[in-house]
């Protein structure tokens, strides 16, 4: 039952709400037990007591019969205390059962002549119904004596007392709730402010920062965490602005290096060297963008479809495939958007990755497949071709022979798509078809 709570808090609540009902049973059970102690014992003593007065030698002793004597006292007692509702119950028998003197009219049937306690509803006297608690002792040669008390006493406490006692800890039980539940949304509207924070941060907002109304002055835990993300979110956001300066000034000065040498290139006529100048540029700018998807969140995440990135990605390349003889399928799911948290152009430029790729590697005649299909937890994004196909499913081992086949190869398109993939959560997998190569992104299904 506890793993259902996933909040410390609630956790906590459950545990709280279960200790006090725990202590207001033992606390119920308790106070019966001293109460009923408490009572039995004073009225043992009483009976006692009042035994010994009435079975006491008096100054008629001499005159009268010790039975005798015992049966005016009982007359006594009676006259102050009789009928069927009496609080103090007094029987005189014979050895037979018989009654001798007494306000209980008969002796209660299965006890036995025998000194000792009693515990026993009255009813079995011939009296009013009730509990009573009541001794038996041997006065004289064949006659016993029962005198007993109603406990009334003991029942009116425990119906008054221990209910109050029950209620009261019920009602710090409920106090303690309260706070509990009190706290609980204190620290949950905390939590989802910082929440908050993250989610501005992962959809590209780095100087998203925590409100100071949720960091306390009392400088608690969570005040801490608080003031912690507060600080790494402004270095990360110093180390983003540095990177991008030097990218920046990096992409301009290769840029410009690069640009000259291709001039100069072509100047010259040497327009091979010329060639591999510009797939220098292209090189290069290349790198520079993968290092960015990589190492910052600056692109702006907001929900996207899958479908439509697509579409209007096979739209572009639709005329390419045609012009190389190529036959292209887009097979996209019925009645499904497969809309994700995603940057758009990333997408779309990973989706264009795979595509040329194919379109580049896939020889005349053969086709090229762009599959979209939704599963309980993924969305899953194929493109398959009829070439060649890879040496290696590793991206890695790609990459290195992109680096030595130049930015023809596979290997820079999919550490590209890797990137994007990487940034979105998603995971890319390769695999040779024999002939061809299939690459799929799979981004995992919103809940």
């Amino acid at each position: 039952m506890i793993r259902s709570f996933r909040s410390p808090f609630q956790i906590s609540l459950l545990i709280n709400l279960i200790v006090t009902l725990g202590l207001a049973v033992i606390a119920g059970l308790a106070a019966t037990a001293a109460i009923d102690g408490a009572v039995e014992r004073t009225l043992r003593e009483e009976i006692r007591r009042d035994i010994a007065l009435l079975t006491e030698r008096t100054q008629d002793r001499d005159v009268l019969p010790p039975v005798a004597s015992l049966t005016a006292s009982l007359g006594q007692r009676l006259f102050e205390d009789g009928g069927e509702d009496a609080q103090s119950v007094y029987l005189l028998v014979r050895s037979d059962r018989s009654t001798v003197a007494g306000n209980a009219p008969t002796w209660p049937p299965g006890t036995p002549l025998a000194e000792g306690w009693i515990e026993m509803d009255a009813a079995g006297l011939g009296m009013g119904k009730g509990i009573l608690l009541a001794r038996v002792e041997a006065v004289d040669d064949g006659f016993f004596l029962f005198v007993g008390r109603r406990l009334t006493a003991r029942q009116a406490l425990i119906q008054n007392y221990v209910p109050i006692l029950v209620g009261a800890v019920l009602c710090l039980g409920v106090v303690s709730t309260l706070l509990f539940v009190l706290l609980n949304r204190r620290y949950l509207r905390r939590v989802r402010a910082f929440n908050r924070v993250f989610d501005r941060v992962r959809t590209g907002e780095i100087a998203a920062r925590v409100e100071p109304a949720f960091l306390t002055p009392e400088e608690d835990e969570l005040s801490t965490l608080g003031a912690n993300v507060t600080e790494a979110l402004t270095e990360v956001a110093r180390l983003m602005r540095g990177l991008d300066s030097y990218s920046q000034v990096a992409a301009h000065e290769l840029n410009h290096a690069v640009s000259i040498m291709r001039d100069r290139f072509l100047a010259a006529g040497n327009t091979s060297a010329a060639q591999e100048a510009e797939q220098l540029l292209d090189l290069v700018s290349h790198i520079l963008e993968l290092a960015k998807i990589e190492s910052t969140p600056g692109y702006a995440m907001q929900p996207v479809s899958l479908t439509d990135t697509a579409a209007s990605v096979a739209v572009l390349y639709a005329d390419t495939f045609e012009d190389r003889n190529i036959r292209f399928e887009l097979q996209l799911p019925p009645d499904d958007r497969m809309e994700i948290l995603a940057s758009a152009p990333l997408l779309a430029s990973a989706i264009t990755n795979l595509l040329s790729n194919a379109a580049k590697f896939a020889p005349g005649g053969s086709t090229v497949s762009l599959i979209l299909a939704a599963t309980d937890r993924h969305f899953t994004v194929t493109v398959q071709d009829g070439g060649p196909g890879v040496v290696t499913t590793s991206i890695a081992e790609l990459a290195g022979t992109g680096r030595k086949a130049g930015p023809g190869s596979h290997g820079f398109g999919l550490r590209h798509v890797q990137a994007v993939a990487i940034r979105h959560g998603a995971r890319l997998t390769l695999a040779n078809t024999n002939p061809g190569l299939k690459v799929s992104i799979a981004f995992v299904r919103p809940t």
